[in-house]
């Protein structure tokens, strides 16, 4: 079962069937929110990634934390904040993200509270910063073989089911693991999922091969301690669309990668296992009705919504329309079953 509610106006609003629409508005800087079917109620904290030095273009990742978790400090350089204890900026308020991105031009990853005061900032490995940051995008891209691409950061972010655990997903394979086309674009197949211990400070690596190198990951949703939902698709709008997948993943049997400091650009290293991987939904699959000209380029979320009578939970897939108002934003919701492993996929 699929609906899709489209919304083309930048205002909150019901459908004739009593389900409330989803605004756009101009002047919101979240492009990606994923609660689990939770409202915020200013007592929660955020996970928040950025990969953006631009103010005005900034994208977000946000995860929804447990409000009465306590906060755990890691043993490897991230630090734990107090309200008393948070940096200020010249003018003595408390520091926001952008004073922290005016004094960085790499991926950064941080806890924030409600009021978007920082609790504390999670340590990224070094492979994934760039030494080299330019405003342009192939000049950046031109200037570095390390860290991630220029726009191509850590758009997937995911928490276990008992939120011990941090996933990030990379968009696009690391300068390090592609290759190069005439024009010097990086590309490649191997992406990689990092797993963060909140409490540890400690990490690992897996990795994730894409169908094909024009395509992109931008969103991880966890189902549990092991297998997680991924939307992959290509960069095609309407009904030049090839490929808009959600792909169902396990860990189970994968190999660890953290020690690799490279990977291959369009291939497998030699004996490294990458995730299990299979299409969970295919948005192209002629029987949805989506195929055509409405079909949106970017689907780049993923949430669960309330779950029905007869067992099945839904699953809320959404697009994002980078602020053109003329682009609604669509809304398609499905009802799956997850008895079904990819564990035991071939």
């Amino acid at each position: 079962q699929i609906r899709a509610v489209e919304d083309a106006q930048n205002s909150v609003g019901s459908s004739s069937s009593g389900t409330k629409g989803v605004g756009n508005q101009e002047d919101a800087v979240l492009a990606d929110c994923v609660g689990g079917g939770r409202g915020f109620d200013g007592g929660e904290s955020l996970t928040v990634v950025v990969d953006e030095k631009d103010d005005e273009d900034m994208e977000f990742d946000l995860l929804l934390t447990d409000e009465h978790a306590p906060a755990a400090a890691p043993q490897d350089g991230g630090e734990l904040l107090n309200d008393a204890d948070t940096p200020r900026n010249r003018k003595g308020r408390r520091e926001s993200i952008v004073d922290v991105l005016s004094k960085t031009d790499n991926l950064v990853l941080f806890e924030m509270r409600m009021d978007g005061s920082m609790v504390r900032r999670l340590p990224v490995p070094s492979r994934y910063l760039i030494k080299n940051p330019v405003l342009d995008k192939a000049d950046e891209n031109g200037k570095n073989n390390w860290g991630r691409s220029c726009n191509r950061g850590m758009e997937c972010l995911a928490l276990s089911p008992d939120k011990t655990l941090l996933y990030g997903l990379m968009q696009s394979p690391l300068l390090q693991d592609s290759l190069r086309d005439e024009n010097c674009k990086p590309y490649g197949l191997n992406c990689r999922l990092i797993e963060f211990d909140i409490a540890a400070g400690s990490n690992r690596e897996f990795l994730y091969p894409l169908d094909n190198k024009s395509n992109k990951l931008n969103e991880i949703l966890a189902l549990n301690d092991h297998e997680f939902l991924v939307i992959e698709r290509d960069g095609t709008v309407g009904a030049a669309a090839v490929c808009k997948q959600i792909k169902r993943i396990s860990l189970q049997g994968a190999s660890e990668i953290q020690c690799l400091s490279r990977l291959p650009g369009c291939r497998l290293p030699r004996n490294v296992r990458p995730v299990k991987k299979e299409t969970f939904i295919d948005l192209l699959d002629p029987k949805f009705g989506l195929v055509g000209e409405s079909m949106p380029e970017k689907i780049e979320s993923l949430t669960f919504g309330p779950d029905l009578a007869d067992g099945r939970k839904t699953l809320l897939v959404v697009s994002d329309n980078d602020f053109v108002k003329e682009n609604p934003t669509m809304i398609y919701v499905f009802a799956i079953s997850l008895g079904q492993t990819v564990a035991s996929a071939k």
